[in-house]
């Protein structure tokens, strides 16, 4: 059941994050979420957000992603699952520089470049947090969710 917790993370990361100027075409332009490589965490995802989910006036939409060449910009987060480990570093490559909070849930997802990582510990999904990846993507992320992680790496810009 972790695709649960997954998706619930997912749901949830909009309010700890605060993207730069410019990303939203207008204040109720919707945040969109990618999901890469993982079917039960985009159907989770979706009945999670069935009958409308706002977050900050952003209606919350879900993108599902197929094939490397449907990721773009225009998801605020994409989810990588580890089933596209192999495609994760291109990926993050093809992102680096854009306001996309990169989720992964891989071993080595933070030092390729994503900018939360969610591993399984003790039974629970736990976060980890790439600070300089999350700079870089000029993203500032809350110290809520920042407490709530077991590794932080770097330092936010």
């Amino acid at each position: 059941m972790d695709y649960q917790v997954k998706a619930a993370f997912l749901i949830n990361f909009p309010k700890y994050v605060d993207w730069p100027a410019g990303v939203f075409a207008a204040p109720n332009s919707p945040i969109t979420v990618g999901v890469f490589g993982d079917d039960n965490v985009a159907k989770e995802f979706q009945n999670m957000i069935q009958g409308g989910l706002v977050i900050s006036g952003h209606p919350v939409l879900l993108k599902r992603i197929q094939t490397e060449a449907d990721i773009g910009t225009d998801c605020q987060i994409l989810f990588i699952a580890g089933v596209e480990q192999s495609r994760a570093t291109a990926t993050l490559e093809k992102l680096k520089g854009s306001a996309v909070l990169t989720v992964g849930e891989s071993e080595n997802f933070l030092e390729q470049g994503g900018v939360v990582n969610l591993v399984p510990k003790n039974h629970k999904i736990r976060l980890q947090v790439n600070l300089t990846a999350a700079s870089q993507a000029h993203l500032k992320i809350s110290s809520r969710l920042l407490v709530a992680a077991d590794v932080v790496k770097g330092k936010q810009g």
